[in-house]
């Protein structure tokens, strides 16, 4: 159905998937008014701490990407090779490029053309990065600046444990060297779809494609990963320090 719908935006067709309803409004008519009354979020999240800048990614990695898709498997132990702060720098960049390139031309853009908020696929997802054993970055979980490429500090030691509660007790899901947590900004979510139906399940499609990303990223480098959406809302809310109704985590990867 999602596929049906995103090909009749692409050929400026009128769609519904309710019979009998009326075809719906034009996309930068009903954003303007939206504008008119109220700005969207901030593009950026920033806390209130100083951020540090990564250091310079690693070399990228040159294998091929049918190679890396055939390579993943589930319930591998950990790979042997110590993480490097220059290799999670290399995820972290490269997966975050469209991000970027997309948040900043909806940031440029929204006021001509208020569509421009839609097509930032990725604008209400944000990164935490959560450091058990990387070379170069104390233990702690960060929350990730993909604008300027930094971390800031939410929390520092070792959070294995609270982790490991947080996501039903699974042992993978903090065992490995550090995990991404990623989370949504609902605010952000909510200004661009408001009442849409379609809003939540465009957001978990894109959350699980972004996860993807950072997966492939991983297992390019020679990293096992470990995926997992079961968490207690409450404590992934205590990690990172946010209210469920603002701002949740949804989606751990775990590599090592």
């Amino acid at each position: 159905m999602t596929a049906l719908v995103y090909h009749c935006m692409v050929d400026r067709q009128t769609y519904t998937d309710v019979l009998g309803s009326p075809a719906p409004a034009d996309t930068d008519d009903v954003l303007r008014a939206r504008i008119e009354n109220q700005q969207p979020p901030a593009f950026w999240k920033k806390i209130n701490v100083p951020y540090e800048q990564l250091p310079t990614p690693c070399e990228a990695p040159t294998r091929d990407l049918g190679d890396v898709l055939l390579s993943r498997r589930s319930h591998r132990p950990w790979s042997k090779q110590k993480m490097t702060a220059h290799q999670l720098s290399r995820v972290l960049a490269d997966v975050n490029v469209p991000l970027v390139a997309l948040r900043r031309r909806a940031e440029a853009n929204y006021q001509q053309t208020p569509s421009a908020l839609m097509h930032n696929r990725y604008g209400d997802v944000e990164t935490n990065v959560i450091i058990y054993n990387v070379e170069g970055l104390a233990p702690g979980i960060y929350h990730y600046d993909p604008n300027g490429h930094g971390l800031g500090l939410i929390r520092g030691g070792d959070l294995r444990e609270d982790v490991q509660t947080a996501f039903v007790g699974q042992a993978r899901a903090s065992s490995g060297s550090c995990s991404l947590l990623l989370s949504v900004v609902w605010e952000r979510h909510l200004y661009r779809y408001a009442n849409n139906p379609h809003g939540y399940r465009s957001m978990m499609e894109c959350l699980g494609q972004f996860a993807q990303r950072y997966l492939i990223a991983w297992t390019s480098l020679g990293f096992e990963t470990f995926p997992t959406p079961a968490h207690y809302p409450a404590l992934t809310d205590s990690l990172l320090g946010t209210k469920r109704f603002e701002e949740t985590g949804i989606y751990l990867l775990t590599a090592g």
